[in-house]
């Protein structure tokens, strides 16, 4: 079975072997053609193919060649004892919808996941599988590409967590640090809002940019790859 997460950024393709992810490969968008990718990826497959399209590349599901077995997944009400918070379920982002089953199916507790891409997404859920909502707000690609374009300067790459010695390097270290400072709030919200919860393994983070924002956390959290594709497994059996 072939797995296809479509983002923003990239294509993530995993291969499932006996119910298992056992192969993850990225595929760069850059200005290329979503559709002419994943018809490349699909087109020597003969087995089931399950693709989450959170790009919303315009008519790719009607424009994909004829496959024997492609399913789009999408958004649903509810699923494995976790229930879509949002009033109209679809709308909410497949992406997030995935990220969730994968946490809550791993502890079936209240959890909160937070995903690191092009925007910053959190989302919580209660200790009985209620979505109880999220947040979406601007990634380091967005905030350095609007801050960049308002100064007119380009912010130069923060490596460690320190202070900037030219406007550049000030722009670079301040995303940083905004950053980081925006997931230990997000953390410390849902520990306030959950006391009873004191395990690491219940709070997940995931995405392109997490490892980079959780080097220098306080909190010890539950980093977890490729969380979508994880989830889109949790749907298939």
């Amino acid at each position: 079975m072939l797995l296809i997460d479509i983002g923003n950024s990239a294509i993530k393709v995993g291969q499932v072997f006996a119910r298992r992810l056992e192969k993850v490969t990225a595929y760069a968008i850059a200005g290329q053609n979503v559709k002419t990718i994943v018809e490349d990826i699909i087109s020597n497959q003969s087995g089931k193919i399950m693709i989450a399209n959170t790009n919303k590349t315009p008519n790719l599901e009607s424009s994909l060649p004829l496959h024997s077995d492609i399913t789009f997944i999408k958004s649903v009400r509810a699923s494995k004892g976790l229930t879509n918070g949002y009033k109209n379920h679809q709308q909410l982002g497949i992406d997030r919808w995935l990220n969730m089953l994968y946490a809550w199916s791993g502890v079936n507790n209240a959890c909160c996941v937070i995903s690191c891409g092009t925007c910053i997404t959190y989302d919580q859920i209660d200790a009985n599988g209620q979505h109880l909502g999220g947040l979406i707000l601007p990634g380091s690609s967005l905030s350095k590409k609007s801050l960049e374009n308002l100064l007119g300067i380009k912010a130069k790459t923060c490596k460690s967590t320190t202070l900037g010695l030219d406007t550049q390097s000030a722009l670079g270290c301040g995303i940083r640090f905004f950053e980081s400072g925006l997931i230990e709030n997000l953390l410390e919200y849902f520990k306030t809002t959950n006391p009873d919860i004191s395990s690491h393994e219940n709070i997940f983070i995931t995405g392109g940019n997490a490892k980079l924002y959780t080097r220098n956390l306080k909190t010890k959290i539950n980093l977890v790859d490729n969380m979508v594709l994880l989830g889109m497994l949790q749907t298939a059996y």
